[in-house]
């Protein structure tokens, strides 16, 4: 009996000597199969918060490593020992469409990478929030361009062009235009406002995002992460450049060489031309003045100016007509200053009718 409680008493020993093994499901096979979840918020144009999930075991946890990846390059180790009870960490050095994931680390065991999470959105800019003089201010336009008012606007992004043909029709199946320039990368019209709404939605599901639009009511649900129309203010703000609206063009991009930037009707020919065959404006959007009158997400009113929120303002509760902006191949440059607003039904299909995607910057 006293061997055996001595074997016993050495066995234990022995047991606890050894390193720290995982109870399952704790155990290596296990932590080799699971992966942390990575999310990003964008902070500014250079800095990123990178922030996880993990809800595994600290104790038997060395910490996590993060990987990045420069568009269009390969996956680097970015930062390592990263402390096992950190959940957060900035990036200070972040350019458009850098990519992240992360993993866990056990020793020399390694957990699974993190779901990617990207800085960006392809054929997109992100516009970084500001406060800005929404209207006119040449003093030259119509009254529903007045008063001038202040507005601040959250970040978002916007397309960096119109929506084209060739993307209308890879998601609807169809493409409505023809007739006054017709190809995949000519901006896409003969749209209704409920044709580009759908196809927002359309699109979101197809890559997995939350829909912005409820197709019953038709309203617009803007913590959604899905594509939408933008708002009037988002559409004026990234057409006068973002931060740089103090520079005061009159147009997109310009105040005094319109045909450098925009196709109207001095130098179209009568018809569309393809997206980015102009020059952009301060922020790298093409065509906010010219080619397609844009699609706004709001409903027009002549005097919502005399009551505009001054945050976020998203229009007037209701109306009869939507918004359009920018002017179009068949304008005369009066209309497509960056000021100028038009309006119709949405249910109206016209031969220089289109629009531009945004989304929030979640």
């Amino acid at each position: 009996m006293k061997y055996f409680c001595l074997i016993v008493l050495a066995l234990l020993l022995l047991s606890c000597s050894k390193p720290p093994t995982w109870d399952n499901p704790y155990d290596i096979e296990y932590f080799e199969s699971v992966s942390p979840e990575l999310e990003l918020e964008i902070i500014n144009m250079s800095v990123v918060k990178l922030v996880w999930k993990w809800d595994f075991e600290i104790a038997l946890l060395t910490g996590f490593r993060i990987e990045k990846k420069v568009s269009g390059g390969e996956w680097v180790l970015y930062l390592e020992n990263i402390a096992a009870d950190l959940r957060e960490c900035d990036d200070d050095n972040c350019n458009y469409l850098d990519s992240y994931r992360i993993k866990a680390y056990y020793q020399e065991y390694e957990s699974g990478y993190s779901n990617e999470a990207k800085f960006g959105i392809e054929g997109m800019i992100f516009v970084e929030g500001g406060s800005f003089e929404m209207g006119d201010h040449y003093n030259e336009g119509e009254s529903d361009e007045f008063p001038v008012h202040n507005v601040t606007v959250s970040s978002f992004f916007i397309g960096i062009h119109e929506v084209t043909q060739g993307e209308y029709e890879s998601v609807m199946g169809s493409n409505p235009a023809h007739s006054y320039g017709v190809g995949d990368n000519y901006p896409v019209y003969y749209v209704t406002w409920y044709d580009a709404v759908e196809y927002c939605n359309a699109l979101s599901d197809q890559e997995g995002l939350t829909p912005c639009y409820d197709l019953s009511t038709w309203s617009c649900d803007f913590n959604a992460n899905g594509y939408r129309l933008p708002t009037e203010a988002e559409w004026e703000y990234a057409a006068r450049g973002g931060e740089y609206w103090t520079d005061n063009n009159r147009y997109c991009g310009t105040t005094n060489e319109l045909d450098d930037y925009a196709w109207y009707d001095s130098n179209s020919d009568g018809q569309t031309h393809e997206v980015e065959t102009k020059l952009p404006n301060q922020l790298g959007i093409y065509d906010m003045s010219g080619n397609v009158f844009e699609l706004c997400n709001d409903w027009y009113s002549s005097n919502y100016y005399d009551s505009s929120p001054a945050e976020n303002p998203t229009g007037p509760a209701s109306g009869s007509y939507s918004t359009g902006r920018g002017g179009s191949w068949t304008s005369d440059a009066y209309k497509c200053r960056v000021a100028n607003r038009g309006n119709g039904e949405l249910d109206d299909i016209y031969i220089n009718l289109g629009f531009r995607l945004a989304c929030s910057s979640n």
